[in-house]
């Protein structure tokens, strides 16, 4: 009976979870993608220019690549860098995973910082293989954008999210509650 008890605890409390998690998300792509006239669309358009120009620092010393605002210019074909390609789209996940999972305040504190540290310089790196990609075999370059490099973005963070969780967990480290 103490058994079934305790299933059912941890059943209700992974649900309670993932209700959680999944509110999280809810509210965060409610508040961050940008619609007209909205809040935060200044701010993400400039988070755009901001990954442009980064790729365009990044790889202008060794290609023909410069930004226009939120455009590369790769040999005088624009790639725009639009919402979807922001990142920020991982980031929420990431961050809906961590926010309501049970840590100590300064292993989440940690997590956040990392993981928006990590999406910011993962996704110009991103970016930066796609313009590479596109240069080289522009046939490659849908299966890069829309599949293999999205992916490899979505295990990192998964992967720094198991660490960060790890880490507060391993032994000696306080419970949540303390």
């Amino acid at each position: 009976m103490a058994q079934s008890t305790g299933r059912r605890s941890t059943a209700k409390t992974i649900a309670m979870y993932l209700v959680a998690v999944v509110l999280l998300m809810m509210a965060s792509y409610a508040f961050l993608v940008p619609r007209e006239g909205s809040v935060i669309a200044g701010p993400i358009d400039a988070y755009q220019r901001f990954q442009a120009t980064a790729v365009a620092f990044l790889l202008g010393k060794i290609l023909p690549v410069t930004s226009e605002n939120d455009t590369l210019l790769v040999d005088g074909d624009p790639l725009i860098v639009g919402y979807a390609c922001t990142g920020l789209d991982a980031l929420i996940i990431y961050l809906s995973v961590l926010i309501p999972f049970p840590l100590r305040l300064a292993p989440k504190l940690l997590g956040i910082a990392l993981g928006i540290l990590l999406s910011v310089v993962l996704n110009v790196l991103r970016i930066s293989a796609l313009v590479v990609v596109y240069r080289i075999d522009r046939s490659a370059f849908t299966f890069a954008h829309v599949h293999l490099l999205p992916l490899v973005v979505v295990v990192a963070h998964i992967l720094l999210f198991v660490r960060v969780a790890l880490v507060s967990r391993a032994p000696g480290a306080a419970s949540p509650a303390s």
